[in-house]
């Protein structure tokens, strides 16, 4: 009996340690697009194969004869996705929640047929662990010289991104950033060619509405609940402007102002469209110290769009 017992022991501790050494190095990763990715939420053979294929495309999207190969990312709020792809080794897209977690992927072979790319499938998870349903786009186009690569599907909603229309116009609209379309991650990335969207998709543009202030009125404070969310103490500023109805101006267009000041604080909403010319209001958060608050505007700032 004693040496069954010590028999058992023995094993414990071996097997212990041994658990405690298994690797968990797959559970992260570190591809050069954001700080860092947690895995864990899938497969570990899927990790491996998407890490390899990953690398696999790596430096010949740099190399690659189409200079809209390489890699791209998009993020909105927690979650996003982000793809790497060359017509030489293929493609992968990677979807991801949580802000940081990988969840779906598939790769396969990529093509370009004049300016659109196709993704052909030839790998996917078997099982998505990402809140919702997940498909791959399959067909996508570059815009703005290839600074983004777009879902097909998704063009006319860049139209408006671009001209800053629809939900993307007015005050903290979406295109406050860069990143609600796939945008190209390389840091020196240098426009090569000018167009917004290439030939064949020219009927989607819509160009920014441009204007100057022509006549200011007298300022007011007031309050307006909520519309800076961290203050509702506001000036209002009539002004008048030298756009209307012929340039595409209508009642409750937001314009962003681009003179001294930083969007994010301050916004011109129209009250009344003329044909040539239009009224509206500038309105500016005021501070705690009664101030009215807004930065700079720089060259960190300017939007690229």
């Amino acid at each position: 009996m004693k040496l069954f017992f010590v028999g058992i022991l023995s094993l414990a501790l071996f097997v212990l340690p041994a658990l405690a050494q298994e690797d968990q190095s797959w559970m992260h990763w570190e591809n050069g697009v954001g700080k860092r990715w947690l895995t864990y939420h899938m497969e570990k053979e899927d990790v491996f194969k998407m890490k390899e294929k990953w690398e696999e495309i790596g430096d010949s999207s740099v190399k690659s004869a189409s200079e809209y190969s390489g890699t791209y990312y998009q993020y909105g709020y927690m979650s996003g996705y982000f793809l790497r792809w060359s017509p030489e080794k293929g493609y992968i897209f990677i979807r991801y929640f949580d802000v940081e977690h990988p969840c779906y992927f598939s790769y396969g072979n990529a093509s370009i047929d004049g300016v659109e790319v196709n993704f052909k499938l030839v790998y996917e998870v078997s099982e998505s662990r990402c809140p919702g349903n997940s498909t791959t786009p399959k067909v996508w186009i570059p815009a703005v010289g290839g600074k983004y690569l777009v879902q097909k599907t998704e063009i006319q909603d860049f139209a408006d991104f671009y001209g800053g229309f629809g939900e993307y116009n007015g005050f903290l609209r979406k295109v406050d950033g860069d990143y609600v379309f796939a945008f190209k991650w390389m840091k020196d990335f240098k426009q090569q060619q000018d167009f917004i969207l290439p030939k064949g998709f020219e009927k989607f543009i819509k160009m920014p509405v441009n204007a100057e202030v022509i006549s200011v009125g007298k300022s007011r404070k007031t309050k307006m609940k909520d519309f800076f969310f961290w203050e509702d103490n506001v000036t209002i500023t009539p002004v008048e402007i030298n756009a209307g109805k012929r340039h595409g101006v209508k009642k409750g267009l937001e314009f962003v102002l681009l003179n001294s000041d930083d969007d994010k604080y301050q916004t011109l909403i129209i009250t009344n469209a003329g044909a040539v010319k239009s009224k509206g209001n500038i309105i500016r958060y005021v501070d705690k110290n009664g101030e009215e608050g807004f930065s700079e505007y720089d060259d960190l700032t300017k939007p690229e769009y």
